[in-house]
């Protein structure tokens, strides 16, 4: 299926793949250490706080009322690598046309990952501002608003939308994370998912109104986790499956879109016949349940990604060209 796999090279300065992605690379510290010591960042404001006042010594006018709106509908799978050892974890991400910056973090303190953002979540919560955001400052906002990504040790995480009114407010005296963070400092800290969960259980998660998101993560191991909160408790529930609804049994359970539910029917009732497949393979599952098998005049399948996490690389697919791939490795 896919006809051309480029390996790519990321270094200091943002690589360009087309006209709406590019990699970029960081070396040095991110701040994670800082953020949690300082309590970490309940809200985007308390967030844009945090990163000007890390990684440019304060600013004398930092915006009010930022919001950072992931509205985003996703799938996620883990399944075993039929053409190596390990484990393969694909995501898509669907949403409106957005621009995709492929950040790889090399840590002072912390372990080496790959994360995907959506930059005009960035741009458009600094309003006209953020027409004309330096490209430092995106970068570095960059680092803490990632919506999946994989880290050196085989752990990979993505953010999927939940389309519920609940707003996730733990209030617990522990550092604060918002869902981007949160996936910033997993990838930082944490070696599998029992790792992260632990992490997750010794913060306080936060959303803003609209913003309700939960995470799949997985590990080299084979296990993989659905993390929802549900009345702002931590709740985990095994599955090699994610979309856009509570996976915890009880009262939740199903609530999300309908489409989501049609997206993990169609992927469960493959991996029943089906518990193996190799990177060709799982983009071509991804690619059955992009937006275009749906009827949807607004968004795309914006990027579709195979992680291997034996080999700690990723493969990316932009806007549904499954013809063309890109390979990044840690």
């Amino acid at each position: 299926m896919s006809k051309e796999i480029k390996l790519i090279h990321p270094n200091n300065r943002c690589l360009h793949l087309d006209h709406c992605s590019s990699v970029t690379l960081f070396k040095g510290n991110d701040g994670v250490n800082e953020f949690l010591v300082g309590g970490g960042a309940g809200t985007s404001n308390e967030l844009v706080k945090f990163v000007f006042e890390h990684f440019f010594s304060g600013y004398k006018d930092v915006p009010k009322g930022i919001e950072f709106p992931i509205k985003s509908g996703c799938t996620a799978i883990q399944v075993k690598n039929r053409e190596g050892d390990g484990y393969l974890f694909g995501r898509n991400y669907d949403y409106e046309p957005h621009q995709l910056m492929i950040v790889q973090v090399e840590p002072t303190d912390g372990y080496r990952s790959l994360s995907s953002v959506d930059t005009n979540f960035i741009s458009d919560a600094f309003g006209e501002a953020g027409k004309h955001l330096p490209l430092r400052f995106l970068k570095k906002f960059a680092l803490y608003t990632p919506l999946d990504g994989i880290n050196e040790m085989g752990l990979a995480i993505s953010v999927n939308m939940v389309q519920d009114d609940a707003i996730i407010s733990q209030n617990r005296g522990k550092p604060k994370l918002t869902i981007t963070t949160a996936v910033r400092v997993l990838l930082d800290k944490a070696a599998n998912v029992e790792e992260a969960l632990s992490i997750l259980e010794s913060c306080d998660m936060n959303s803003e109104k609209d913003y309700l998101c939960h995470l799949m993560i997985g590990d080299r191991s084979g296990k993989s986790v659905c993390v929802d909160y549900i009345d702002s408790k931590m709740c985990v529930t095994d599955t090699k499956v994610m979309t856009n609804f509570y996976m915890q049994e009880g009262p939740k359970y199903g609530i999300g879109t309908e489409q989501s539910m049609i997206r993990y029917q169609t992927v469960m009732s493959h991996l029943e016949n089906k518990d193996s497949y190799s990177v060709e393979e799982l983009a071509n599952e991804l690619k059955g349940v992009a937006k275009s098998n749906f009827e949807d005049f607004y968004q795309t399948t914006e990027w579709s990604i195979v992680f291997d996490l034996e080999a700690c690389s990723a493969v990316y697919y932009r806007r549904e060209d499954y013809t063309k791939g890109w390979e990044i490795k840690l």
